[in-house]
């Protein structure tokens, strides 16, 4: 997850609120794009148990304080997340396989 801004920038009394809320038990929820990533290398010598490297980057638009707070609270968030297929460098299969595979998409 990805801030849109440093955390000196939030106000403190929002934080402070959510974080309480935090501690009592709510869970707010944030907002984000998501970008995936999927790179191998181009050349490599021997067998490598390993050859892609996945990176999904959610990048917050709404919910910086909450999170924040969330964090400093040690406590659980929500983020709801669009995964850009414009603008990852992924393939619309590849964004689909972690979907496929906890079973979105099909009443699971």
């Amino acid at each position: 997850m990805i801030p849109t801004f440093p955390p000196r920038w939030l106000d403190d009394e929002v934080v402070a609120d959510y974080q309480s809320r935090a501690e009592h038990g709510e869970r707010p929820t944030a907002l984000a794009v998501a970008v995936l990533d999927v790179r191998q290398p181009a050349t490599w010598e021997g067998e490598r148990e390993i050859t892609r490297h996945w990176c999904l980057a959610h990048f917050l638009l709404d919910g910086n304080h909450k999170m924040y707070a969330a964090a400093q609270a040690q406590e659980r968030a929500r983020l709801l997340s669009f995964i850009s297929l414009d603008w990852s460098i992924a393939t619309s299969e590849e964004v689909n396989r972690p979907l496929h595979l906890l079973g979105a998409g099909n009443g699971n």
